[in-house]
């Protein structure tokens, strides 16, 4: 008679080798389970009903105190994303960090132990609940606009221009792909925020006193090379490059160095 043997998820499984002798979990039902994380736990509700709330709250205050010109639907939405922009990285921070902060890791890549899947699936469901902020985003902006035409507030406009839109949604996911990779880089909640949030900020500080960084400052700074995009002028091909390179830095980089940390980790 044979011992049986219990065994655990392999600290290097990853998106191409599955377990030897275990069926996959499908990408889909993986998908489902990070959703259902992302809307279900309190820290993930919680931080979805401060999206809704804060948003509703910036589409008040631009109503009652902004010019007519700042009124028009395009305004309004585009007013309202960089508020959203504001807290949607928490989203992508803890589609990775929950489970790691509360000690559930352990079931997740039990049952599924490639974690390259895992990882992706978080990335993606992240990517969903940010589009789904972003058309609730636009309703709201519609109904903005609307009261705005009711209360004779501004005239009618609901001209929009597709640049600037593509703009708002392309910074949306960004922002919350680079709190994905932080995510997965710090593997915890505090931290991983407060990184994404001071140390663009030291970065400026730095280029601003630090002379000869200045020529290239576009190169680093992820604000100051997507600031371009905002700009209303047709974009170059330099500055295409510069985002890519900014894009590469604060976010592939990050995620894959992250990824290499997952795969590798002992889960407890």
């Amino acid at each position: 008679m044979s011992a049986a043997t219990l065994t655990t998820p392999s600290a290097h499984a990853d998106w191409s080798v599955p377990p030897s002798g275990a069926p996959g979990v499908p990408f889909r039902r993986l998908m489902q389970a990070e959703l259902r994380k992302l809307v279900d736990t309190r820290a993930g509700r919680g931080l979805l009903i401060a999206i809704a709330a804060v948003t509703i709250l910036g589409f008040v205050i631009v109503l009652a105190t902004s010019d007519p010109e700042w009124l028009t639907f395009s305004e309004l939405v585009t007013g309202a994303s960089s508020i959203q922009m504001m807290i949607l990285p928490a989203l992508g921070v803890i589609a990775v960090t929950s489970e790691w902060n509360q000690r559930s890791a352990m079931t997740t890549y039990t049952q599924e132990p490639r974690r390259g899947r895992v990882s992706v699936a978080k990335m993606l469901s992240a990517f969903i609940v940010t589009l789904v902020c972003t058309a609730a985003l636009f309703v709201l902006g519609a109904a903005a606009h609307l009261a705005a035409i009711g209360f004779d507030l501004a005239p009618a406009d609901w001209s929009v221009d597709g640049f600037e839109m593509f703009t708002l949604v392309f910074m949306q996911l960004l922002v919350v792909a680079q709190g994905v990779a932080f995510g997965m880089l710090f593997l915890s909640t505090p931290l991983a925020l407060v990184v994404y949030y001071v140390l663009p900020q030291v970065l400026t500080l730095v280029l601003q006193l630090v002379s000869w960084l200045r020529d290239i400052a576009g190169w680093i700074d992820l604000n100051i090379a997507t600031g371009v995009l905002y700009g209303g002028d047709p974009v170059s091909g330099e500055q295409w490059a510069k985002i890519a390179v900014t894009v590469t830095i604060w976010v592939v980089v990050p995620y894959l160095v992250g990824h290499f940390r997952i795969t590798r980790r002992e889960v407890k």
